[in-house]
């Protein structure tokens, strides 16, 4: 997906809208024009993925289910 925002303001942005979720935030980073954010519910992993300079910057999300093992 795009978003005209830069990392840092896809990083801010996604860290409040999960916290409300109850998603527990994880590792967060910026650096450049990439930034990451990672956030864990139960058994799930949620990574936020952003690159660009805002003009506009691509997203990525993924979800990772943990099996029990």
């Amino acid at each position: 997906m795009l978003a005209e925002a830069t990392p840092q303001d896809i990083v801010d942005f996604y860290k409040n809208a999960m916290s409300v979720k109850v998603w527990e935030p994880g590792m967060a980073m910026v650096q450049g024009n990439k930034g990451a954010l990672i956030f864990k519910k139960a058994k799930r992993q949620l990574v936020f993925k952003g690159k660009g300079q805002g003009d506009p910057s691509m997203i990525n999300v993924t979800i990772i289910n943990q099996r029990k093992g």
